[in-house]
């Protein structure tokens, strides 16, 4: 074990862990209702939920498990590219109405939505609980994710796996939305600076530029091109 590798993560965890359980002091609103825990009471902005979105969606399957397939498979990894191409349209169609019924109708939850469209409380209760079972394979994704890289780094993963959990439950608990929110800033920038270091700084400094990259991976790997 390295422990070097070991104080970065320690660092990395201490800080994440100041910054969730002092997210309630981030723009606090005037109401206590389950509104200002599980949507920051309404009022994040769209700067803010733009970071939110993102780390939710770009995470350890976008980072590791699609550039695994890439390397492994080759071209089949473009089925993320033209499913995210076909989701998006969909999601900035559908997503702004959204928006504005729940807005207009106090809505907290998906379910709540559809209570009120389709006038049934089963029915509601039937989104919440696929809400929840859909949401646990991602969570199993994610939790394998952060053992893979942490097995890179020879940091002993399991501890670090279950410290990192309850330290999440914790602060999400106590601080509600603000406490993932804040932590995606952080989250994302570091997402950014490796994208940037990634496709700036590797192709120039080993290949000469990107299109040597991917000449060079043709004539090396013809199968996977």
């Amino acid at each position: 074990m390295n422990i070097l590798e070991l104080s970065i993560m320690l660092v990395f965890i201490v800080i994440v862990g100041i910054v969730g359980f002092y997210a309630s002091k981030f723009k606090p609103s005037l109401t206590n209702d389950i509104t200002e825990w599980s949507l920051g009471g309404r009022h994040f902005g769209t700067f803010i939920v733009w970071f939110l979105i993102g780390g939710d969606v770009y995470t350890a399957y976008t980072l590791i498990a699609v550039p695994g397939l890439a390397y492994g498979a080759g071209v089949l990894a473009l089925f993320a590219t033209s499913y995210v191409i076909m989701t998006y349209p969909i999601v900035f169609l559908t997503m702004p109405r959204l928006w504005n019924a729940v807005k207009r109708h106090g809505f907290i939850t998906a379910g709540d939505y559809v209570e009120k469209v389709f006038d049934s409380k089963f029915l509601a209760l039937i989104v919440g609980i696929v809400g929840i079972l859909a949401e646990l394979p991602y969570i199993g994704l994610q939790i394998f994710g952060m053992n893979f890289m942490l097995s890179v780094t020879h940091v002993p993963s399991n501890i670090t796996i279950i410290i990192s959990l309850l330290l999440v439950m914790g602060f999400t608990v106590f601080n509600g939305l603000r406490a993932p929110a804040l932590t995606a800033f952080i989250k994302d920038f570091f997402v950014w600076a490796m994208v940037l270091f990634l496709i700036i700084y590797i192709p120039i400094h080993y290949f000469g530029s990107i299109g040597h990259m991917f000449s060079w991976f043709n004539e090396h790997y013809p199968k996977k091109s």
